[in-house]
C-alpha cells in the first residue's frame, strides 16, 4: 500500500468551542504547520553571550494564537486584544496552543536547556 502522506497535511480550520465563567464562544481555528512551530521556537529561544538559553514562552503563545484563529467574536487577534484580556479568557485560549517542545516521556515538558543539548 503506498504512503498517504495526506494523512499528515495540516487541514482547513475548524471551529471550537470554548467556556469562560460558564459562557461558550466558538472560534475557527487553523493548526500550526509543523515548520511554522519551529520557527516560532526558533525566534522565542535568545541566546546570551555564554552560550545559555532562554525561551520566551509569552512570545510562543501570543504568534501562535494570532496565527491559529482565524475567526473569534472579537475580530482580529492582535497584540492589543492579546495584552488587554484576564487570566481566565487567556487559559482558555492558550489550551489550543500546541506545547512548544513536545511532551517527554514522563509528560513533563523539557527545559531549554534539555533542548539546546539535542539539537
Amino acid at each position: 500500500m503506498p504512503f498517504d502522506y495526506n494523512k499528515h497535511m495540516v487541514g482547513e480550520s475548524r471551529t471550537v468551542e470554548l467556556e469562560v465563567e460558564g459562557e461558550k464562544f466558538e472560534i475557527k481555528v487553523r493548526d500550526v504547520p509543523a515548520m511554522r512551530m519551529k520557527q516560532l521556537v526558533s525566534a522565542g529561544l535568545k541566546w546570551d553571550t555564554n552560550g545559555n538559553t532562554t525561551f520566551q514562552l509569552d512570545y510562543y503563545y501570543r504568534e501562535c494564537l494570532k496565527y491559529m484563529i482565524v475567526e473569534a467574536p472579537w475580530g482580529p487577534t492582535t497584540e492589543v486584544f492579546l495584552s488587554r484580556i484576564d487570566q481566565k479568557l487567556s487559559k482558555a485560549l492558550d489550551s489550543l496552543v500546541p506545547t512548544p517542545f513536545g511532551e517527554t516521556q514522563n509528560g513533563s515538558l523539557p527545559t531549554p536547556d534539555i533542548v539546546k543539548k539535542e539539537l
